[in-house]
């Protein structure tokens, strides 16, 4: 506690080391894996989207899944629901514009319109060369969601990618020919969002002065900003190698060779592959792999997406991506025809080659190591009570809000360890949270309003009357 300001200004301060959440109410939780929660859109809501409140709790436990209505009262509704629920839940969304909702679990996935099942898909393994046994199961180990398309990475490391269909609002499973005979393992993988009107990414090209629009929108339907939307997959290997994606066409548009060494710059390494070969063999020799991976872009009229990695020694690796506008981006290729139109062929084999991430220095060191098959410890919010940013679980839970596009990093310490985390919005909880500590207790909280989380420590200021 201090006294802080001048004259008018000055007030009664009370700073506090870490977040203490305010607590609504707690339940009794043990052997909880993952929870998240989604909206439903029977149709096409007057409700913004900022407003628009949840309709459901999903509560993966040890064996089973658990499904809630989150309206007045957080009622359980598993036995009536068209839900999955025999087995634990590997990941859950929103897909067409919140009309859908998708239910990854470990080896299938459902689409349900509200309670009830449009489609159930189930996943096997689509290399013949695999074995005798190609037939069998093959086994989700993560999820990542950015509507229409659902991103798999299976177990034995390979990836699948679910493709959705506005019209008929069902998927289709898809196995990148590029990956196919793929013989390097992929360690972490995420699906971005590069949101419209004017996506940032589409910036960075070598041909971005032709501004006209190559980059046709990927997706068809949902608000005219999802539907001027890009997607791209990021995609780590056990190397350490990093490659970023178009969807669905799976083009390799940026790629660094050791992106868990944990460089200054990130700079695209096409034509520059000779100096990291020996690196990269001391990495691999260490065991250092990248668990988790995730990328997104904050609101803001000028903010820039961030990409951040997880590695199995508990380092976070935080970047934020700029636009780089040296002499030679400025030099235009002959990408002309004699006719004098676009040559559509060389436009369309642009790379994002100016495109730079620089490192970002932040205070988290999780100090355990993490199993590559481990639920996902990154989870991104675009609101809770205001804030923006996102939740790192595990032993040692930190908020990271997004300020005016620099980091706050807040420590939660209150509770110990952090099984899972989720944000709920509701009636009886607006723009709050839902987590499940370890020692078995789920908690519906929102987060003190009297503090502002924009300061090395939160703060709440006490006006002298």
């Amino acid at each position: 506690v201090c006294c802080s300001g001048h004259g008018k200004n000055g007030s009664l301060s009370v700073l506090q080391q870490s977040i203490r959440p305010d607590l609504i109410t707690e339940v009794e939780l043990p052997s909880c894996r993952g929870i998240w929660t989604v909206y439903y859109k029977s149709s096409r809501a007057h409700t913004t989207e900022d407003n628009e409140y949840h309709a459901y709790l999903i509560i993966s436990l040890e064996g089973r899944t658990m499904v809630l209505e989150t309206g007045d009262d957080l009622g359980e509704v598993t036995e009536t629901v068209d839900y999955y629920v025999q087995g634990a839940t590997i990941a859950a969304g929103n897909l067409f514009g919140r009309r859908r909702v998708i239910q990854v679990y470990t080896t299938g996935a459902r689409v349900l319109d509200g309670s009830f099942m449009t489609q159930e898909l189930n996943f096997t393994a689509h290399s013949s060369e695999s074995s005798s046994s190609s037939s069998e199961p093959l086994g989700v180990a993560s999820a990542s969601i950015a509507d229409p398309y659902v991103l798999l990475k299976m177990v034995d490391g390979t990836i699948q990618l679910l493709v959705g269909d506005h019209s008929t609002c069902a998927l289709s499973i898809s196995v990148p020919s590029i990956f196919t005979s793929l013989s390097e393992k992929i360690s972490a993988c995420t699906l971005y969002r590069d949101r419209g009107p004017e996506p940032w990414l589409r910036k960075t090209r070598s041909d971005a002065w032709l501004s006209s629009g190559i980059a046709e929108p990927v997706d068809g339907g949902g608000s005219s900003s999802q539907e001027q939307s890009d997607i791209y997959c990021i995609i780590c290997y056990e190397s350490g190698k990093l490659e970023i994606f178009e969807v669905p066409s799976f083009r390799c548009v940026f790629s660094v060779e050791s992106f868990l060494s944990g460089e200054a710059l990130l700079v695209d390494a096409k034509g520059r592959q000779d100096d990291t070969k020996v690196s990269l063999k001391k990495e691999a020799a260490d065991s250092i792999r990248v668990v988790e991976l995730a990328m997104h872009r904050w609101s803001g009229q000028f903010s820039r997406p961030f990409l951040f990695g997880l590695l199995n020694d508990g380092t976070f690796l935080c970047y934020h991506a700029y636009c780089y506008e040296g002499l030679e981006s400025n030099v235009k290729d002959n990408s002309f025809s004699p006719a004098g139109s676009v040559d559509l062929a060389s436009a369309s084999d642009s790379r994002l080659k100016n495109l730079r991430f620089r490192r970002i220095s932040v205070d988290i060191t999780l100090r355990e190591d993490i199993s590559s098959l481990a639920r996902p410890r990154i989870t991104i919010f675009n609101n809770v009570g205001g804030y923006e940013g996102l939740f790192l679980s595990g032993t040692r839970p930190v908020w990271v809000m997004v300020c005016r596009q620099r980091f706050r990093v807040h420590p939660q310490l209150c509770d110990g360890p952090i099984e899972a985390f989720t944000v709920l919005h509701n009636v009886n909880c607006c723009h709050g949270l839902i987590y499940v500590t370890s020692q078995g207790f789920l908690k519906i909280c929102q987060l003190p309003e009297a503090y502002n989380y924009d300061n090395y420590w939160p703060v709440q200021k006490v006006k002298f009357v």
